[in-house]
């Protein structure tokens, strides 16, 4: 800048610095610019003197956008008024006035004029920046920048502010934090997207948070605008870098918005029980709000909002549409001066509000105006008001942190009362009474503002207290560990006399303080914990006497209310109330603390009519308050009569006595007003124990308490049992700590629920059902395969694992618990009839013995005394088997006459051996039905067992968790303890034991798949996939290897002459010769460990009951997920299950059951993650989800089960392979096989397979059985020749029903070695390489023939191949087989569909290429007609030559079709190939015919492009006549003129020799055109063009001339450019 005139000075303009915005000292002038367009003072904040701009009559734009202050005056006149646009700030949008907001001096703004045409309202409105990780900082100079990596690698980075501007219409560039005050000068807005964001330098995301100066912040002089995630970097900041964003914040003179905070990230320290949780943004210094207090519309895990330091807000105050909210804390509040409104929070939400304001309630207390008052709201839960702060432990929870701590009860609140910054807890901790609690860890806590009291619980052992300095009040801790022999540890931080009262109490609550510990620790110099064994003592003065124990906690309330008459609710203050507390506590000699008061309303006495200054002298009001007492009997016989004495008069006194409060109350200085004391109500006794605490006023023989007296026990069992305010138990619940079920009720999960009245018929249904189970069960055995056996042990598995699921004591939804209720029948649980129902002495040991004793024990009795009885049947008859000349028979004797007789009597024996296989079925059905017994069995047992072991401490002692009416001390219970000890010995270990040595011993000796090894203990391995073996995979890996050699010898020129051309009839395959890979030593032990299974099963059912034991509900969630995770990988690895396909809900799943075995896996872990993560919240949903989840994994496991069974009864029309006649049999079931292959059904091939290999199993097991029976009876002695030749007759029945020898060599190489026949055929094409050698040689209908011949060979050839791996049922090879014989049935329909193709594609290169298409745009070009002419012939001669060629083709295939040689297939394939073949020339003709359709342009071009040229060059004739005329030149004017009409004669002549050619080329080349209508229309239409350009030509009025003349018309003068062009 420069000075304005010669009188004027600018020194001090030089030092105006407009980026760092200092205030500019000088006048700024800037008039009669006649070339301004644009003045940018947007960096200027404030100008000392005045500002004019005048006379400026371009200045379009002016930019005062950060100006804030004008000294003097503004003039903003004649400019480009109507266009000028000002850019500045301005304090309402709607009401611009920036002469208003810029002079604040009225006198200097009523000098001030403005003229403008349009405006942009700025406000000075930052959104802080936070990239690539940096933090969210408020800038404290002006212009702060900071630079991040943009790229990679760090190559590019960027420089960014640390403000921007919040929208297009916002100014940042000043906007800073005064570091010294901590005042921010603008509105402040945080609202990043998300709280995580993408890195550009790793593969990671960064976590978002708000800088330190957050931490400085005090006043904001605009908005404060929290939105989206930043409660997750408010969240972030603290825990992630300890810091205290807006601790110090005191101020906002505008308002606060709080609004669609959206928080995506779960902190895993903001869940509450792992660390303290951030549940609110810390305001606890804001005091004052200049504009709106705006909380809405927020989700996620803000559930408080604590203002409790805020006394007045300028304008409204709106809370609404926060469903996750549940406190919101006014502490202080005392002003609003717009309207009140809270609405649409948490169901449970309340609003802490300030005790002065109990009488008259927030609303009318706070809020100014009566239209306010009137749409204010407040509808929440409850207000409270004098909420105290008192913490405790969670009970659940072995361990206590200063950070987990929660609301002692419902009256009092705990919320962010612990800053672990500087280790102070501001609240009373009161733990007592605690039964879980094992130990107490504040060893980081060093002050305490309350009491601290530790009293009566039994399992404390350790208390840490190390850094505790400081106790506001008393430190009790007494009567801990009561049942731990080794007493209490202590952890202090001094080793003095009477630590740690002596340091951290002050000296007047000492008193009442006292520390009992066992032992005593202290913090050495050295940082190690050392034992206090004889702490020093200084010398004391005299002991004083004993002081009184200190009073437990207040366990009884006492509520009443009585009515002042001579005061109002709005005279009667905080000090009426302190005055009022006073007497009533020294008259009731109780601490000022213990009283309250509740309410002040006014009061008016009862009746109508009365005068209006007696109605005014009887006035006053009723004060509601209540008394906290130590114990129920001192409430009721002391503290509760002498009250009901003070406050009523004495009846001796008659009707002019007066209650004794009277006169007290007259005798305080503060309440001499009160004329009387009237209405008294007379005091009510209400316990004071929170939700899931048990206490009762009085023990009655009704709710079976121990003791009365609100005395508080933890619900430790059932804390849903147990209500609040002394009401005792939930209906049909009793005792001390609801702990048992009353008569006539049943424990239904943790409820108890009314019996039914017809108990005993569902008991006796029950039983009836669970032996027709076992019967149904036993049959089963006998007639079910092992597949359907593991099917049904997979449906009532996941049965028992839910049910197990559900006794883990998270909060499981009611439907579930009923599910799992009805599930637990499987596990041998009588709970689910009810049986306390049926009998009233009915307990937990009567579930124990009979489900863990006597059912196994009756059970294997039963099948032992079986299997013996059929055993010496099965001997007896062998014995009694013998034969003569009439055949073989079986001795026996009638039951009654005891005759002998011949039984099974037949020439050949078979009756004998009928008879003895039938009696072998029978002991194998005893077995099967034994391992299915014991597989269901085994986890209810263990379970049973484990129970006797789960005992709590309850009362005096410990009880058994699942009926504390027994005790686990007692002899019985120790006894049954010892029998459970001995049954998981037995049971729980010994049968995997059993299991797995079995197993193992039939696979040492080779034994796995013998017939008779698989029909008796196929059960336990059969279904399961079996070890590798290394002799097996050595043998296969040579066979591979020399089928692989033979073809690479013997094969090669086939594979060098198919690989040399692809012809369209081959068909493209993959070559399946392959070495297979040696298995690693980790497979092999999968393998060896998949044949296990069983035993692997049972493992994991024993580790599930043994992880639902533990007590800790989070324990036992976390270890079930856990483990069921574990196994579900160990299936993912192992992949125990045979490879089985099963078709469900109409697809075919491969591999199902080991696909479905690790789905329910997870699935079962999934089932305890829902309740566990959600903990009771949004019970429908998590019940409707988990329903789901249940009922579609029973639904999948039963339709695997039933997809078994129908693909075995769909194959019930194939005879069994014991029929009469073995050969016809076999030969069904090779056929049925080849014919399941063919329609490609898997799961129906494998089950058939299935169904067939399990009955020759089982025949061949008979056969050996009965083999063995018949030489052991010729052994005897007693017709040995004659029992040899029966048994040699069984053996050679034996080897009949075995299946036939596979094929030899690999499935690959056969099928290879057939398709040669395919590969041959198309060799026999690609011989000839010349195309024309090729087209003489053969036609492609001959082609076409000879493949589709050649792929009838193949077929031919595969299928006998399928037919002899059916016989050999081999099922893999015999599905390759059957896929390779249906592509090539595929290929063979496709063959006629390519007849013509290469054909129809060379037409369309040829007429698409140079020599047709090509040559026509060079002829256009060039001129040149007959170029253009000779390039249509050929199209039209390809076109044609093309459609010879179908009609010789289609001939050809009608002769191939009449041959009676071909088969009815190969005749009915050239058929369609002729068909096909008419219809590819018909599309061809189509394309070309859209193809040649743009060449008519191309004709026409021709003609036009020769008339342009000669228009061309009369003009330029033209232009140089009018030059010469001009000139004078009458030579050269002659000479254009002749040049000009030479040309118009040069174009006619054209015309004419181009006509000439072109109707030359239509008559002579008529044979190849005539055929082709579309490319004859291109030359006709060429001529037709040429004629009507040469009979125009000369025409004067559209002639050559004329559009030469009319070319140079149009082509007017340059545009000339004023000087208003010039300007603009």
């Amino acid at each position: 800048m420069i000075p304005y005139s010669s009188e004027d000075r600018c020194d001090s303009a030089s030092g105006f610095n407009a980026y760092y915005g200092a205030a500019f000292q000088e006048n700024i002038t800037v008039d009669g610019n006649q070339n301004l367009q644009t003045l940018a003072l947007g960096e200027a904040v404030a100008i000392d003197g005045f500002l004019e701009v005048v006379n400026n009559p371009f200045l379009v734009t002016l930019n005062v956008s950060n100006l804030k202050h004008v000294g003097m005056h503004v003039n903003l006149t004649n400019n480009a008024d109507t266009l000028l646009r000002v850019h500045a700030q301005c304090s309402d949008a709607s009401d611009v006035d920036f002469v208003r907001d810029l002079v604040v001096n009225e006198a200097r703004r009523s000098s001030s004029s403005m003229t403008y045409g349009a405006f942009t309202c700025y406000s000075r409105r930052c959104r802080c920046t936070s990239y690539e990780g940096y933090p969210c900082q408020i800038p404290t100079s002006i212009g702060e920048t900071y630079s991040y990596c943009a790229s990679h690698n760090c190559m590019q980075s960027v420089s960014v502010p640390r403000l921007e501007p919040y929208t297009s219409t916002d100014v940042c560039t000043h906007s800073i934090m005064d570091e010294t005050t901590g005042v921010f000068n603008g509105t402040l807005v945080v609202d990043a997207p998300s709280q995580r964001v993408p890195s550009q330098r790793v593969s990671d995301t960064y976590n978002l948070y708000l800088g330190d100066n957050f931490d400085a912040l005090s006043r904001v002089e605009g908005d404060l605008v929290l939105s989206r995630a930043a409660f997750d970097m408010y969240r972030y900041s603290r825990y992630g870098y300890s810091r205290k964003p807006f601790s110090k914040l005191a101020s906002i003179t505008g308002g606060l918005r709080i609004t669609n905070l959206n928080e995506e990230v779960n902190f895993w320290y903001a869940n509450s029980g792992v660390s303290n949780p951030i549940s609110s943004f810390n305001f606890t210094s804001l005091t004052n709000i200049g504009g709106d207090l705006d909380v809405r519309d927020n989700v996620g895990q803000m559930t408080r909002l604590n203002l409790e330091s805020l006394t007045s807000v300028g304008d409204n105050v709106q809370i609404s549409n926060n469903p996750a909210i549940r406190q919101v804390t006014f502490s202080s509040l005392q002003i609003v001066n717009g309207t009140l409104v809270i609405r649409n929070l948490a169901t449970e939400a309340r609003v802490h509000a300030p005790c002065a304001l109990v009488s008259t309630g927030l609303i009318d207390a706070v809020v100014q105006s009566t239209a306010s008052r009137a749409a204010s709201e407040i509808s929440v839960a409850s207000t409270l008001y004098c909420v105290k702060t008192r913490c405790t432990c969670p009970l659940s929870n072995n361990y206590c942190y200063p950070y987990e701590l929660v609301a002692y009860s419902a009256a009092y609140v705990c919320e962010d009362v612990y800053d672990s910054g500087t280790g102070r807890i501001d609240a009373d901790v009161v733990v007592d009474g605690n039964a879980d609690l094992w130990s107490f860890y504040f060893d980081s806590v060093k002050t305490i503002s309350g009491e601290l009291r530790l009293t009566s619980n039994p399992q404390l052992s350790e208390i840490r207290l190390q850094a505790l300095t400081t106790v506001g009040k008393s430190l009790y801790v007494k009567d801990n560990g009561a049942s731990q022999w080794n007493g209490v540890t202590a952890y202090v931080s001094q080793c003095v006399s009477n630590a740690p009262i002596s340091y951290a109490v002050n000296a007047s609550f000492r008193s009442t303080s006292a520390f009992e510990a066992s032992r005593l620790f202290h913090r050495s110099s050295y940082l190690s914990d050392e034992q206090c064994f004889a702490p020093p003592a200084p010398p004391s003065p005299p002991a004083p006497p004993s002081p009184p124990p200190p009073p437990p906690p207040a366990r009884v309330v006492i509520e009443a209310s009585v009515s002042l008459i001579g005061y109002d609710a709005s005279t009667f203050g905080q000090a009426q109330r302190v005055a009022f507390i006073a007497i009533v506590a020294a008259e009731l000699s109780l601490d000022p603390g213990a009283i309250a008061i509740t309410s002040v309303t006014n009061y008016a006495p009862a009746g109508r009519r009365r005068r209006r200054r007696l109605q005014q002298a009887l006035s006053g009001v009723t004060v509601a308050f209540k008394i906290e007492v130590i114990d129920y009997a001192s409430a009721t016989s002391a503290v509760g009569p002498s009250l009901d004495a003070l406050m009523t008069a004495p009846a001796e006194g008659g009707s002019s006595a007066t209650p004794p409060l009277l006169a007290l109350l007259q005798s305080d200085a503060r309440l001499s007003s009160v004329a009387s004391v009237t209405s008294y109500t007379p005091a009510t006794y209400t316990c004071t124990n929170a939700a899931g605490t048990f206490a009762v006023g009085v023990a009655t023989k009704d709710n079976g308490a121990d003791v009365g007296g609100c005395a508080q026990t933890p619900c430790t069992l059932y804390p849903n049992r147990c209500l609040a305010n002394g009401a005792g138990c939930t209906e049909g619940s009793w005792l001390t700590g609801c702990v048992a079920c009353k008569i006539d009720y049943y424990r239904s999960g943790g409820n108890c629920k009314r019996c039914g009245d017809n108990t005993a018929a569902s008991a006796a249904a029950v039983a009836v059902v669970t032996v027709l189970a076992g019967l149904v069960g036993y049959r089963a055995a006998q007639i079910l395969d092992n597949t359907s056996t593991a099917l049904i042990k997979g449906i009532v598995s996941s049965m028992q694992y839910i049910s197990i699921n559900v006794d883990v004591n998270i909060k499981w939804p009611d439907e579930i618990i009923a599910i799992g209720r009805w599930f637990s029948s499987v596990n041998l649980n009588i709970d689910i009839i009810a049986p306390e129902c049926v009998s009233g002495n009915f307990n937990w040991y009567y579930i124990f013995w009979t489900g863990a004793v006597i059912v196994p024990a009756m059970l294997a009795l039963i099948l032992a005394l079986r299997q013996l009885y059929l055993r010496r049947a099965y001997v007896r008859t062998v014995i009694s088997i013998d034969g003569d000349d009439t055949g073989y028979f079986v001795r026996a004797h009638t039951f009654f006459s005891r005759r002998e007789v011949k039984r099974f009597h037949s020439p050949d024996g078979s009756l004998v051996i009928a008879e003895l296989q039938r009696q072998y079925q029978k002991r194998v059905a005893v077995r099967t039905f034994a391992v299915l017994a014991l597989t269901v069995m085994y986890l209810p047992v263990v379970r049973l067992c484990v129970q006797s072991y789960e005992c709590i401490y309850h009362g005096t002692g410990y009880v058994l968790e699942h009926d504390t009416d027994l005790p686990c001390d007692a002899p019985f219970h120790r006894f049954t303890q010892a029998v459970a000890s001995l049954i998981l010995l037995v049971v729980g270990l010994g049968v995997p034991f059993i299991v797995l040595a079995r197993v193992r011993s039939l696979r040492l000796r080779g034994g796995l798949d013998g017939a008779r090894e698989l029909t008796s203990w196929g059960a336990l391995y059969d279904i399961y996939r079996r070890p590798l073996d290394d002799d097996d995979l050595e043998d296969e890996e040579k066979r591979t290897h020399a089928t692989a050699t033979t073809e690479e010898k013997g094969g090669g020129d086939s594979s060098s002459t198919g690989a040399s051309k692809a012809t369209p009839s081959t068909i493209e395959r993959a070559d399946s010769v392959a070495h297979k890979r040696p298995p690693t030593r980790f497979e092999r032990v999968g393998a060896l460990l998949a044949v296990h299974y069983l035993t692997v099963e049972l493992i994991q059912k024993f580790v599930v009951v043994v992880c639902t034991s533990p007590r800790a509900a989070d324990v036992a969630a976390g270890l079930l997920v856990v483990v069921y995770a574990a196994f579900a990988a160990f299936v993912y690895w192992t992949q125990p299950w045979r490879d089985i396909s099963l078709r469900i809900f109409g697809r075919v799943l491969t591999n199902a059951l080991n696909r479905v075995e690790v789905f329910a896996l997870l699935m079962q872990s999934v089932l305890v993650i829902i309740p566990w993560v959600m903990n009771g919240a949004a019970s429908a949903v998590a019940s409707s989800l988990l329903t789901t989840m249940i009922v579609f994994l029973l639904i999948l496991r039963t339709a695997m089960f039933i997809s078994e069974r129908l693909s075995v009864l769909r194959e019930r029309k194939v005879g069994g392979v014991d029929g009469e006649n073995s050969e016809v049999t076999r030969r069904r079931t090779s056929e049925r096989m080849l014919e399941l292959a063919m329609k490609g059904d898997e799961t129906r091939l494998h089950a058939l397979k299935a169904k067939v290999v399990k009955a020759r199993n089982r025949l061949k097991a008979r056969y050996e059985s009965t083999r063995d029976a018949i030489m052991l009876r010729a052994a005897s002695g007693q017709g040995n020749r004659a029992m040899l030749e029966l048994a040699r007759g069984i053996m050679e029945s034996a080897n009949r029903i075995n299946p036939k020898d596979a094929p030899s060599g690999t499935a690959g190489a056969n099928i290879r070695a057939a398709l040669k026949l395919v590969d041959g055929a198309s060799a026999e094409m690609d011989a000839v390489s010349n195309p024309e050698e090729a087209k003489n040689a053969s036609s492609s209908s001959l082609e076409l023939t000879r493949m589709i011949s050649a792929h009838q060979r193949a077929i031919h050839e595969l299928v006998k191949l399928a037919r002899e791996y059916a016989d050999a049922e081999r099922v893999q090879e015999l599905i390759r087989v059957a896929n390779e014989i249906n592509n090539l049935k595929r290929a063979v329909q496709t063959l006629p569909n390519r007849l013509g193709e290469r054909e129809a594609e060379d037409l369309m290169s040829t007429l698409g290429g140079d020599a047709c298409l090509g040559s026509m745009h060079r002829a256009v070009a060039e001129g040149d007609v007959e170029a253009f002419a000779e390039a249509v012939a050929r199209a039209a001669a390809a076109t044609l030559s093309f459609v010879h060629w179908c009609e010789s083709e289609s001939e050809k295939l009608a002769v191939s079709v009449d041959d009676e040689s071909l088969a009815e297939v190969e005749s009915t394939i050239l058929r369609v190939a002729q068909s096909a073949l008419v219809g590819r020339s018909t599309a061809t003709m189509h394309r070309v015919r859209a193809f040649t359709q743009p060449w008519r342009a191309v004709a026409i071009a021709l003609s036009k492009n020769k008339w342009d040229a000669a228009v061309a060059d009369v003009r330029r004739h033209n232009e140089e006549m009018a030059r010469a005329t001009l000139r004078n030149d009458f030579d050269a004017t002659e000479r254009s003129f002749t040049a000009a009409h030479d040309a118009v004669e040069t174009f006619i002549a054209w015309c004419g020799k181009a006509k000439q050619t072109v109707a030359s080329s239509l008559t002579a080349k008529d044979s190849a055109t005539t055929r082709d209508s579309d490319v004859v229309d291109v030359l006709a239409l060429a001529l037709t063009e040429i004629e009507r350009c040469e009979s125009t030509a000369r025409d004067p009025s559209i002639g050559i001339l004329k559009a030469a003349a009319n070319v140079k018309s149009k082509k007017g003068r340059p545009r000339q450019l004023g000087a208003d062009v010039l300007h603009a």
